[in-house]
Parts: C-alpha cells; sequence; structure tokens
C-alpha cells in the first residue's frame, strides 16, 4: 500500500512539474520584462506578426531585441543578441521586400562587427554583402598577420560600390604604408569614389586638380575648370570645405545669385565662415544692397565662432562707417 501511494505522489508531482516548467522563451520573457516592461511588451506585441512571416515585424522585432541587450542582465546578454540576431538572418534570407531586406543586412553587418562576431561577417561577406565585406577587412586591417586578406576584402567591398573601402584604398596605396606605395591604384580609386558620389572623395580630387601634384601625381595637371566642377558637385553634396571655397569664389567673380544660396548653406548649418562671406556680400553690396550694419554684424558673428580673419574685416567696417559717418558730417556742413 505505501509503495502504491509513493507512486501515485510521485506522478502527481510530475504532473505538477510539468505543468510548471516554462520554455527558454517564456523564461527569457520574463527576464526582459524585468529589465524594461514597455520594450519586453513590444516584443511580445511583435512576435505573433514576426512569427506567421511578416518581414517588417521580423526587422522591428530584431531592433527590438537587440535595444534590449544592454538593459538585459550580463548572464542572458548572449542569448539575447543571438535571439536578435536569429530574426535579423530570417528577414536576410526569406524577405522579397528589397527596402527591408537592405536595411536588416546592413544593420545586421554592423551588429556583427561591433560585436567582432567574424563567423557572421564572413558568412554575410562570402555572400556579397558590401557592408558586410567592407567590416571584415575593416577587423582584418588591425592585424599585420590578416592584411592581405583585408586588401583583398576591402578591394571586394569597393567593386561592390562601397564608398569607404575606395576611400581607404585611395589613401593606403597613396601613402604606402600598410601597402606598396601605387599613386595610380590612389588615383584611380579616389577618381571611382568621386564618380560614385562620396562628397569627400570629390572633394579631395577636386584639391588635386586644383592644386597639381607634378612628378608625385602625374596625373593631376594643374586643371582650375575641372577643379571647380568637382568643388561644385562636393558642394551640392553637403561638403563644407567645398561650400566654403566656392563661396569665396562666386563672391570674387561677383555672382550674388550663386553666392547667396552657397552661403546660406553655409549659414544653415552656422558655420563661421557663413556668416563671414555673407558678411563680405553686404560689405561689397554683391547679390544685396550694400549695409556696413549688417556686414560689421555678420563678421562679428564670424569671429565669435572663431574665424580670425574676420577681425580684420571688422576693422575695415569700421573705419569705413567711420569715414561715412565723416563725409555726411561734412556735406551738411
Amino acid at each position: 500500500m505505501l509503495i502504491r501511494l509513493i507512486a501515485l505522489l510521485t506522478i502527481v508531482v510530475g504532473i505538477q512539474y510539468l505543468c510548471s516548467a516554462k520554455s527558454s522563451e517564456e523564461i527569457l520573457m520574463e527576464e526582459l520584462n524585468e529589465a524594461n516592461a514597455e520594450a519586453a511588451e513590444n516584443v511580445a506585441k511583435l512576435t505573433p506578426q514576426a512569427e506567421a512571416g511578416d518581414a517588417e515585424a521580423q526587422l522591428e522585432l530584431a531592433r527590438a531585441y537587440w535595444a534590449m541587450v544592454v538593459m538585459a542582465k550580463s548572464d542572458i546578454q548572449e542569448t539575447v543578441k543571438e535571439t536578435s540576431w536569429s530574426w535579423y538572418e530570417k528577414v536576410v534570407e526569406q524577405t522579397k521586400d528589397l527596402k527591408v531586406k537592405a536595411e536588416a543586412t546592413k544593420e545586421l553587418a554592423t551588429n556583427y562587427w561591433y560585436q567582432e562576431k567574424m563567423d557572421g561577417l564572413q558568412s554575410l561577406a562570402e555572400k556579397g554583402v558590401a557592408d558586410a565585406q567592407y567590416y571584415l577587412a575593416d577587423r582584418l586591417s588591425s592585424s599585420n598577420e590578416t592584411m592581405k586578406q583585408a586588401i583583398e576584402w576591402y578591394e571586394k567591398a569597393a567593386e561592390n560600390g562601397k564608398t569607404e573601402s575606395m576611400a581607404w584604398l585611395a589613401s593606403n596605396f597613396q601613402l604606402g604604408m600598410v601597402v606598396e606605395q601605387d599613386v595610380k591604384k590612389a588615383f584611380e580609386w579616389l577618381k571611382k569614389g568621386a564618380e560614385a558620389g562620396d562628397p569627400e572623395m570629390t572633394y579631395e580630387l577636386a584639391t588635386k586638380y586644383h592644386n597639381g601634384f607634378g612628378s608625385f601625381w602625374p596625373e593631376f595637371e594643374k586643371d582650375i575648370r575641372k577643379a571647380n566642377e568637382l568643388y561644385q558637385k562636393a558642394a551640392n553634396a553637403g561638403h563644407t570645405g567645398a561650400q566654403i571655397y566656392l563661396a569665396k569664389l562666386l563672391i570674387y567673380a561677383k555672382l550674388g545669385a550663386n553666392a547667396e544660396v552657397v552661403t546660406g548653406w553655409l549659414l544653415d548649418k552656422e558655420v563661421a565662415e557663413g556668416y563671414f562671406y555673407r558678411g563680405r556680400m553686404y560689405e561689397l553690396g554683391i547679390g544685396r544692397d550694400m549695409n556696413l550694419d549688417k556686414a560689421l554684424a555678420h563678421y562679428q558673428v564670424a569671429l565669435k565662432k572663431g574665424y580670425l580673419q574676420a577681425e580684420m574685416a571688422i576693422d575695415r567696417v569700421k573705419v569705413a562707417k567711420m569715414n561715412a559717418a565723416e563725409a555726411v558730417n561734412a556735406s551738411v556742413q
């Protein structure tokens, strides 16, 4: 009788244990809820849609898990990362929505790079993902032992249109520090980067045509017209240095309408040179009526922002204002 009672109790306890046992997903959700209830609620809301195959929900769920990594306890952080990556990977592998896939692929490559998950980067890179190729090259370039592999991946990423890789190759082939110096290759990658629309590389190419580099850069005969075309392209793409150059050039050429646009770009960025060159327009009456008071005000802002050339301009305008006042007084007398 006792044996039967013990057996019965064992069965009852076993049934209670099975009923109370929680899945790893449920345990993880409890942990996340403890870390951040709002974020955990977002995860719970997205999960059914994601599991039903909604690509946008899968991407948002991957992001939600990734955002929870820093909030989670150290003992489950790795699980949260892996869960995030698994949802990113589903989007990359399964969705036919190219926009969503591109976003997921870029974010996944960035996360793999950030976490130094080399196998993940390698897998994406081998599938032809330019961002992953670039990030893999970046990690490999930190060691001389893997530098050769890094260069190969930089070149693959560049060939796939990654302008950051083009910039790395152009710079390193020019300097010859980690690769054998090859100015011809440097020029080719610099030009490709400019053609791809990279503002910084376009600006750098412009400066080379502007200055000419003689025997070191035999491809660059001094060509101001070509340089100005490239400066304009870089300026249109938002490059501040190119915009500053153009502002000066346009004011010198007395092209007021164009100078108005370019100085406006600089003023929108609160750049000191924007105030300086707009002040110059007021001082000279280019594109607007001459107004020494407004010129002075703009120069003073430029100086306050650290543009030291404005100090001489301030003195010059003050003298001009004083001379104008004396001329008025003399005419009255």
